[in-house]
């Protein structure tokens, strides 16, 4: 914490004599977050009235930053290492958040009561709760002070007490809860997520099959929102040309840069030519269902960067759904038409859905 070390104790004297002496400022920022809430509340409220059956979806963080107000007012729940990620594809020197994890022992010790007043602050009545890195109810990622994040390691929370609080207060509040699963979970942790209703969240570049090739689409779970990418992935067209690759190398924070390029090349193009093109593109596309001119400005991205001979993979990815109901035709059909017509090649699929 950088706070001047007489403020460090909540209930120090000086810090209950800088709040006397600015009361009419404290006051002020106390009632700026009753406002917010009471407004959050009544919008809640008023898309419930408009018929919304969820309204607001809220994102629930890992953490806090350690010089903030929540982890000050309850210093021992938290622990003085940082969470963060170990060295993966898409970070090679792994990742510090510089948010200081909650204590396990701690927090039963409180009998989870700080968890409890997090999940009631944030959980909207009758909405929905994305909870960030839902891993962090089994195992985090802990890094000492000072040391870099692939001197880290897991530690484990207790996940049958945690969860029990989680589904305690999503019934109390009738609050839907989406657990953020990707990266290194643990496949029993989401069987079990999966089991008690937590909806899972899977960006198609994590999705991985027993060979480390892109997963197909049978392999997502029906009770999954499946996005291409995130906030903090590369796009997708980023993810094809490497762009990510070269700004890590540009920044220094790259391992083995002709390593990680060609791991890269072997996930989009392996040796037996487009196939990992075809389940890539086929996943997205099964994913969104009867919703594909969506694609249009993502596929566009990527044809103008490969050209026309990825055309192919496009139509083959179509191939499967031929058999939707024809009320889901006609937006393949003008798809395919648009491809068609920005490439000047059409192909066999394309020419069967374009009627």
């Amino acid at each position: 914490m950088n706070w001047p070390k007489e403020y460090h104790d909540p209930d120090s004297p000086r810090v209950k004599a800088f709040a006397k002496s600015n009361a009419k400022r404290v006051t002020f920022h106390a009632w700026l977050q009753q406002l917010a809430r009471r407004q959050l509340d009544e919008a809640q409220r008023h898309m419930h009235e408009l018929g919304m059956p969820l309204g607001l979806y809220v994102d629930l963080a890992l953490g806090a930053d350690r010089g903030g107000a929540e982890v000050w007012a309850d210093q021992d729940a938290f622990a003085s290492a940082a969470c963060g990620a170990p060295p993966d594809e898409f970070n090679p020197r792994g990742q510090d958040w510089g948010l200081p994890p909650y204590s396990p022992r701690a927090l039963r010790a409180k009998g989870y009561q700080p968890l409890i007043d997090l999940l009631r602050a944030n959980m909207p009545e009758g909405g929905a709760l994305r909870m960030d890195h839902v891993m962090a109810l089994s195992r985090l990622w802990w890094i000492p002070q000072g040391e870099k994040p692939e001197r880290g390691g897991y530690v484990h929370y207790p996940f049958g007490e945690l969860f029990a609080v989680l589904a305690a207060e999503s019934r109390r509040a009738r609050c839907l809860v989406i657990g953020e699963d990707l990266g290194t979970v643990p496949a029993e942790l989401r069987t079990a997520l999966n089991q008690a209703g937590v909806l899972s969240y899977r960006p198609l570049l994590f999705e991985k099959d027993a060979k480390g090739e892109s997963a197909p689409p049978e392999a997502y779970p029906r009770d999954a929102l499946v996005s291409v990418s995130t906030h903090d992935l590369p796009t997708w067209r980023g993810y094809w040309d490497a762009s990510d690759l070269k700004l890590r190398d540009q920044l220094g924070l790259t391992v083995d840069f002709a390593r990680e390029l060609s791991g890269r090349v072997a996930n989009i193009v392996p040796m037996s030519g487009v196939e990992t093109a075809i389940r890539s593109v086929n996943s997205y596309t099964q994913t969104i269902g009867v919703y594909p001119d969506r694609l249009k400005e993502q596929i566009g991205d990527r044809l103008a960067l490969h050209g026309a001979q990825r055309v192919v993979s496009l139509g083959l990815a179509l191939s499967p759904m031929l058999s939707l109901p024809q009320d889901a035709m006609e937006p393949l059909r003008r798809m395919c038409r648009w491809v068609a017509g920005e490439t000047g090649r059409p192909d066999r699929t394309t020419s069967l859905l374009a009627g």
